[in-house]
């Protein structure tokens, strides 16, 4: 089984576009915005970091996410 995981660049960009990044686990959402642009970031192992402090969570494990990400767009109402 082959799974599609969102692209480090792909992440960033969003951010950059006033996107919301929500990372979901089991017990808590992390919501990441524009001011985030650039945490996301793939390793030289292939899988998908995200920045925290002065060091990098690992949000994959080869093909594999390790969370839910989810992204959304700002909408003014």
């Amino acid at each position: 089984m082959t799974t599609t995981r969102p692209i480090a660049d792909e992440l960033n960009k969003v951010l950059s576009e006033n996107g919301e990044i929500h990372v979901c686990t089991v017990y808590r959402v992390t919501v990441y915005s524009k001011r985030h642009a650039g945490w996301f970031t793939e390793g030289a192992d292939g899988n998908l970091y995200v920045q925290n402090g002065k060091g990098r969570n690992c949000l994959s494990h080869g093909d594999c996410l390790l969370v839910r990400i989810r992204i959304g767009r700002r909408v003014s109402l």
